[in-house]
C-alpha cells in the first residue's frame, strides 16, 4: 500500500516533537514497521519509482 507524502510527514513530524512510535502507529493506523522504515531510509518523503518486472 502506498502512503501519501503528507501523512508520511505527518508521522514523521509527530515523532520528532517527542511522540512515541507506538502512539503514532495508532493514531495514524500504521504498523509499526512502516514507522521505523521510513525512519530509516535515507528520505523517508520520497516516493519509489516502481518498474515492473519483464
Amino acid at each position: 500500500m502506498a502512503y501519501s507524502t503528507d501523512l508520511r510527514k505527518r508521522v514523521l513530524d509527530f515523532i520528532e516533537a517527542g511522540g512515541k512510535k507506538a502512539e503514532a502507529a495508532r493514531r495514524f493506523s500504521l504498523n509499526r514497521s512502516t514507522i521505523y522504515r521510513w525512519l530509516a531510509a535515507d528520505d523517508p518523503l520520497a516516493t519509489q519509482n516502481r518498474v515492473p518486472k519483464t
